[in-house]
């Protein structure tokens, strides 16, 4: 018999969708194909045999289906991430990221050899690689070394920092132990570029590792929408307009690069089963900050959008009085630990 009628947005949210991700079919014909309306198909917007897209198709679906480019891909980026950590080519292997994981080659790499990492990574420097390769059968293995992690090593002897260091391994079982140091980083340059009327911002952020920091000020959320009207009713699928009271319009203070230091103490309800959890954090840089005038750095043109980094170096005798704040320490998180951040921020000497 004929399929039943399809349920309307009102009593099913998954029907909800964007043109984008859809081919609209009806009858066999495809919307704006050759034989398309202008060969007597009819296309329309909601016809029943909507089907989805070549990115639905090859996508993993992890949350309603009919959202590709929203719920789907939010968490997408975790399984991608692992799967893209180790690379085969020939009977070679290549560790592209350090992650915790367990492989299994492919045969014709090192005779399906083992592949086992232990790490903390990126909350640590270190990984312990055991590679396991059957009798008869050798392969080698190339550590890509990020270009931030100067002195680093290879069961303590030296790897360069932005290259790919390779060590041959024979039938057997293998121990790697890798050791990435993380100093603190400041990086100068970010911001506007600048013209012939204004100078570029060259604003700075604070890395250590691979983990950008950000401040977090305290929010305030406020529910601007919920969907009641669309069943099944979904009491924590609601709008949030979240904003600050707290200060955030510090410039770092650079005078001194040794005065950023490291804390490693995580807060109180931190744990890695989630590593990036926006309440808490696994550790921070403490940096000196001195907090300028709505003035000197405030919002965008009356919204509640931050306005562009004001040009740096910041000369606070040079401006008027109130301008600078006095110095003081303030605390930045891994920006993965931030639902509201400031990561781009102005600099003084």
């Amino acid at each position: 018999g004929a399929p039943p009628p399809p349920l309307s947005e009102e009593q099913d949210p998954s029907r909800r969708r964007h043109s984008l991700h859809y081919r609209h079919v009806e009858g066999g014909c495809t919307a704006g194909s050759a034989d398309g309306p202008a060969g007597g198909c009819r296309a329309h917007r909601h016809s029943l045999h909507d089907v989805p897209s070549g990115e639905d198709q090859t996508a993993n679906f992890y949350g309603v289906s009919h959202f590709p480019c929203c719920i789907t891909n939010f968490p997408q980026g975790w399984p991608k991430f692992v799967a893209s950590a180790v690379l085969t080519h020939g009977n070679a292997f290549a560790v592209a990221s350090f992650l915790p994981l367990n492989a299994t080659l492919p045969d014709a790499v090192g005779g399906g050899a083992t592949l086992l990492i232990e790490t903390s990574y990126p909350f640590a420097g270190e990984a312990v690689l055991t590679v396991s390769v059957p009798q008869g059968h050798s392969t080698t293995a190339y550590l890509r070394i990020p270009g931030w992690a100067a002195g680093a090593s290879v069961n303590g002897q030296r790897a360069a920092n932005g290259t790919v260091h390779a060590v041959p391994l024979g039938s057997g079982l293998a121990t790697l132990r890798v050791r990435l140091p993380q100093p603190i980083r400041v990086e100068r340059g970010w911001g506007v570029l600048g013209n012939v009327s204004s100078p570029p911002a060259d604003a700075a952020v604070v890395r250590r590792g691979p983990l950008l920091f950000s401040l977090r000020p305290a929010e305030q959320r406020r529910v601007v929408r919920d969907y009641r009207r669309l069943l099944p009713y979904r009491p924590l699928a609601v709008d949030y307009e979240i904003s600050t009271r707290e200060a955030w319009s510090f410039a770092l203070d650079l005078s001194d690069l040794g005065a950023l230091r490291f804390e490693p103490l995580a807060s109180p309800g931190w744990a890695e089963s989630l590593p990036f959890s926006t309440s808490e954090y696994p550790f921070s840089v403490r940096v000196p900050a001195r907090l300028l005038s709505n003035a000197t750095w405030g919002y965008w043109r009356g919204t509640n959008i931050t306005a562009q980094p004001p040009a740096s170096p910041i000369d606070c005798d040079a401006l008027p009085s109130g301008a600078c704040g006095p110095l003081e320490q303030i605390r930045l998180v891994p920006f993965g630990s931030t639902n509201l951040r400031i990561a781009v921020f102005p600099w003084s000497h």
